[in-house]
Formats: structure tokens, C-alpha cells, sequence
């Protein structure tokens, strides 16, 4: 299940059209998955997605060793580097208040997880008076004929929707989201 959610076709393509339509990069965050689609991985593909369209970027990946995540993520929080897509690495331990915008390419089924990057992006910042973020999280849904396997997928996506916009300031729009597909899962 796991591979369907990272390798959704759709997925990569709402990415792309996200990314056209946000005009402030600055301190963005991508969470790749750590799949791979087309036989690379999640990662790479992103950071091609986002060269294509002018997004200059670092990456954080468990190859980079602990000193260039530091400087990566030290440049970030000073805003010389503008965007920086991670899978894994940066969903514990890492403090980075600057944060302003999160793409989120990696569903997670483990709470934890989705909760840890949401704290992350929702930090406080009092450097730069941040009173919000935006959390573009992207939900994965199987087809009008799903099995009992897409049932499962959709009330974990499902109550991951709930739980993320619970103090969301577009509420309403999640809640009619939600409601849309009311009935054919269980939370």
C-alpha cells in the first residue's frame, strides 16, 4: 500500500501545479516519500520537479552527513537557502521555526510522524513574527472501486485530514473535503 501512495502519479503532477502557483518560496519545506517513482527515488524525482520550475533547493537525506544538515538547515533558518526537501530527516530533534510553508509528498500511517512534521512547521517563530503556516498535505484515494484495502486507506488518510485541520484557518474547506467522502470510510 505503502508504494501506491508514494508512486501516485497524480500526486507528483498536483506538485508540480502547487509549486507554479506559490510565489513566495521562502522557508518552504518538501517531505518526499521514500519510494520511488519511474526507478528513482521519491527524492530526486521532486528535486527534479522542483528545478524544472525554478525552485532552488537543498535536500536533506540521511547521505548528508550531520554537519552539511546543520549548514543546510542554518542557512534555511537564515534565509539564504529557500526551500529544502527532506524525507525522514527531519521529522524529529530538529528545531527550525522559520518554517513557513510545508509540502507534504509522504503520507504517513503512523501518527506520530504526521504530527511531529505538523509541529514542526506550526513553531512559533518570534525572530520573524510568524503568526501562521501553510501545509499543502497531499491525500491519496484509490479509485470508485477500491477493496477493503482502499477502505482502510482512505479512513487512515481520512482521519489524518481531520486531525491536521482541526485549528486549520481554512476549517471549513476541510470539513466540506471530509464530508465529500463521508459514508464510504469509518474514523
Amino acid at each position: 500500500m505503502e508504494k501506491i501512495i508514494d508512486n501516485s502519479r497524480e500526486k507528483f503532477k498536483a506538485f508540480e501545479k502547487l509549486i507554479k502557483s506559490i510565489d513566495d518560496k521562502e522557508h518552504t519545506i518538501v517531505f518526499s516519500g521514500e519510494g520511488k517513482k519511474e526507478g528513482i527515488r521519491a527524492i530526486e524525482y521532486i528535486s527534479e520537479i522542483l528545478v524544472k520550475n525554478d525552485w532552488s533547493h537543498q535536500k536533506i537525506t540521511a547521505e548528508e552527513s550531520a554537519k552539511e544538515r546543520k549548514d543546510i538547515i542554518k542557512g534555511f533558518d537564515r534565509g539564504d537557502i529557500k526551500v529544502v526537501s527532506a524525507m525522514r530527516v527531519l521529522d524529529e530533534g530538529v528545531d527550525i521555526p522559520s518554517i513557513k510553508k510545508a509540502i507534504i509528498l509522504a503520507s504517513s500511517r503512523f501518527r506520530r510522524q504526521f504530527i511531529q512534521r505538523r509541529g514542526r512547521v506550526l513553531r512559533n517563530d518570534k525572530v520573524n513574527d510568524k503568526k501562521f503556516a501553510e501545509i499543502y498535505d497531499f491525500v491519496i484515494l484509490p479509485n470508485s472501486n477500491f477493496s477493503e484495502q482502499g477502505k482502510s486507506l482512505i479512513n487512515r488518510e481520512m482521519a489524518r485530514v481531520e486531525e491536521m485541520g482541526q485549528d486549520a484557518i481554512n476549517k471549513i474547506e476541510i470539513d466540506s473535503f471530509i464530508e465529500k467522502y463521508r459514508g464510504l470510510y469509518e474514523i
